[in-house]
């Protein structure tokens, strides 16, 4: 591709300039091949990296994991970093779960979560909801929830997680009672909530929720701010046979 030979080009101006053996600047390179599809490269430029720093570790592991779909070498390698004593934080932990959930590698993911709780960072509310989405994303709805349940902090970000977990699976009851439980809790939906309920509701036809909806978010006056939520509404009333209002909404 044309992106892939322009930084092919930057990357020999950069070994030109003495800039290759850099760690930043090689993290950057090995990125950039990951993201162009380009293994090899990738591996190659990191091999000769003069100091593999977390950085460089995390850019290669991920790149294996989300951009190349290759579980089983993501682990191995992240192995490694480990045996090299590198610390890994809640963030880098985050990135990880989040490439095993985008590639769909549930064995890496389930590997990933035993990581977490050998270190005792389930706690962390980042960590668990990456979890969550990663479960949720592979089609396991129940470990999913497991998760979700023993959260200490649930707050509007995990609660929207999980209820995109069930809209993706088209669980769309599941996805409206999650909602309900969040009020209960006294946790408001915000306009991502809304969004995703409103999708719930287009596929099961249920106006009278929708309209519901459609009244909270005027209330609020979101429909000025948020164009992806107006047109979550359009497609519902659609969806639910009220074309006048969906054309209203449209105009």
């Amino acid at each position: 591709t044309s992106s892939f030979h322009e930084g092919k080009l930057l990357h020999i101006e950069i070994v030109k300039k003495g800039f290759d053996l850099d760690s930043f600047v090689g993290s950057s390179v090995v990125g950039m091949y990951m993201r162009c599809g380009s293994i090899q490269n990738a591996c190659e430029i990191f091999d000769r990296l003069s100091v593999q720093d977390i950085s460089a570790w995390s850019t290669i592991i991920t790149g294996h994991l989300e951009q190349c779909g290759q579980g089983h070498t993501g682990l191995i390698l992240l192995e490694q970093m480990i045996k090299q004593g590198f610390t890994l934080d809640a963030m880098i932990f985050v990135d990880f779960i989040k490439a095993c959930s985008l590639s769909g590698g549930l064995f890496e993911g389930e590997s990933m979560h035993f990581e977490v709780i050998v270190r005792g960072l389930d706690s962390n509310v980042f960590i668990s909801s990456a979890v969550v989405d990663m479960y949720a994303n592979c089609g396991q709805m129940k470990k999913a929830q497991e998760v979700f349940t023993s959260l200490p902090i649930r707050n509007v970000v995990t609660w929207n997680v999980l209820i995109a977990g069930y809209i993706r699976h088209g669980c769309n009851d599941e996805a409206i009672c999650s909602m309900r439980k969040m009020q209960e809790e006294g946790i408001p939906p915000n306009a991502i909530t809304f969004t995703y309920i409103l999708k719930a509701c287009g596929a099961l036809a249920n106006i009278a929720m929708g309209e519901e909806i459609h009244i909270e978010v005027c209330k609020r006056g979101l429909l000025k701010k948020n164009i992806i939520l107006s047109t979550s509404l359009v497609d519902m009333y659609a969806k639910c046979g009220a074309l006048n209002k969906a054309r209203e909404i449209f105009d």
